[in-house]
C-alpha cells in the first residue's frame, strides 16, 4: 500500500483472491502509488486450495 517504483518481474502467482492490488488509500491512511512496472508474469486467480 502506497509504494512507488514497484517492479515485479518473472512471477508466477496462483491465489484465491487478487493477485495484485494497487493502493493509494484505504480506510484512513493516504499515501501514493506510482511507477508500477510488471513483465514476465503469470497470475491466475482462483479457489487455491482444495478443500
Amino acid at each position: 500500500m502506497s509504494c512507488s517504483d514497484v517492479e515485479i518481474d518473472n512471477v508466477f502467482m496462483r491465489n484465491s483472491d487478487d493477485c495484485i492490488t494497487i493502493y493509494g488509500h484505504r480506510w484512513d491512511f493516504y499515501g501514493d502509488a506510482r511507477n508500477y512496472f510488471i513483465h514476465n508474469a503469470v497470475l491466475w486467480a482462483d479457489v487455491a486450495y482444495l478443500i
